[in-house]
């Protein structure tokens, strides 16, 4: 393949046999079986040796540029499943440890124990855990942060609803027990800390 010119026999190639076929090197020249030389050879393969000399350039730029360094990747704040925040974790569990200390304290042999737990305030407390009824139970409440925590049951036993500030200072409820009585201790609007729990046997 490539581009044919033809050009008139010098005499240098004058002497080339006629009955030759195909093409032939000659004095610079190609030369065909009618005599006639062509000068294409040297004029094609310079250009021909460009193009692969560019191709090799191309195909090394590119692969160069393909390998570009990574920018290192920031890291996102680091949060629980729940959504909450570490630094907000650790504070919970500090306000846990300290409400829960309390209200050991207040019973430290467990006499009569019955159910205990600890919640977040903006979860609350809500349990129910299976009393006999007719028998008189009391509820222990200690809300560790900020605001107020509210104690109910339901359905209702006759005992009246109780506020308990979170200030870290345990709080006692008396009430009558039942199968299905449902205790609950729910944080008012902005309160927020931790609340440790106990309901005993009087």
């Amino acid at each position: 393949m490539g581009i044919r010119t033809r050009k008139t026999l010098m005499s240098s190639t004058a002497e080339l046999p006629a009955e030759s076929t195909g093409w032939k090197y000659g004095g610079g020249f190609l030369v065909t079986a009618d005599g006639a030389a062509s000068s294409s050879f040297r004029r094609v393969w310079p250009v021909g040796s460009a193009l692969v000399a560019g191709l090799l350039l191309a195909a090394c730029t590119s692969s160069t540029g393909s390998h570009q360094p990574e920018r290192p990747r920031s890291s996102a704040p680091v949060a629980s499943s729940s959504g909450v925040s570490s630094s907000a974790q650790a504070e919970e569990q500090k306000l846990g440890a300290q409400a829960k200390a309390v209200l050991e304290a207040t019973d430290p042999d467990g006499e009569g124990f019955v159910a205990s737990g600890e919640e977040r305030v903006r979860d609350g407390v809500h349990t129910q855990a299976g009393l006999d009824k007719g028998t008189a139970y009391k509820l222990a409440v200690v809300c560790a942060g900020s605001g107020e925590v509210e104690v109910s049951f339901a359905p209702p036993t006759g005992t009246a609803s109780k506020v308990v500030p979170c200030e870290g200072a345990v709080a006692f409820v008396r009430f009558p027990g039942s199968p299905d009585l449902l205790v609950h201790v729910r944080g008012k609007v902005g309160s927020k800390g931790m609340i440790a729990w106990r309901i005993s046997k009087v």
